[in-house]
């Protein structure tokens, strides 16, 4: 097993995905009601068999006049 603590603008939604899992296993997983309240600083466990999927993102410091779709369109991704 993994443990993931949550940082500020994580979702399970998020997590799952990073991981290769489901938000459904993450929920069993941690006895997780509501999929959308998890907290700052909550410790996640994250089942075996599981690889955190290879990370893209960079950082990129936004400048006067930016849009989503000019800064996705200069780095080769998506807005979403």
């Amino acid at each position: 097993m993994t443990t993931y603590s949550v940082r500020s603008g994580d979702t399970l939604s998020g997590l799952a995905q990073r991981y290769n899992t489901s938000v459904a296993s993450l929920q069993k997983t941690n006895h997780i009601a509501n999929a959308n309240l998890i907290r700052v600083g909550q410790r996640l466990t994250v089942p075996d068999g599981f690889q955190a999927a290879p990370s893209k993102a960079g950082s990129y410091t936004v400048r006067s006049g930016d849009t989503l779709s000019g800064i996705a369109g200069r780095h080769v991704t998506t807005v979403r």
